[in-house]
């Protein structure tokens, strides 16, 4: 395997890792956002940014 190889794998690898860890804190904060009630769930829910599991669907925030 070249070096040029290796260095673009290195590279995709990193940006891959950079896109989920920024997807993780955009659901951080709106997390944080809904739990202080500064954001609906509709908001959140047409976040093209956010990954809603369907379970946590039938969560009400303010039961934690």
């Amino acid at each position: 395997m070249g070096s040029r190889t290796r260095c673009l794998g290195l590279v995709l690898a990193m940006m891959a890792v950079n896109s989920i860890y920024m997807q993780t804190l955009r659901q951080q904060e709106l997390i944080r956002l809904l739990d202080a009630e500064e954001a609906t769930i509709e908001e959140i829910e047409t976040d093209p940014l956010v990954e809603i599991r369907p379970e946590l669907d039938q969560v009400d925030p303010r039961s934690r």
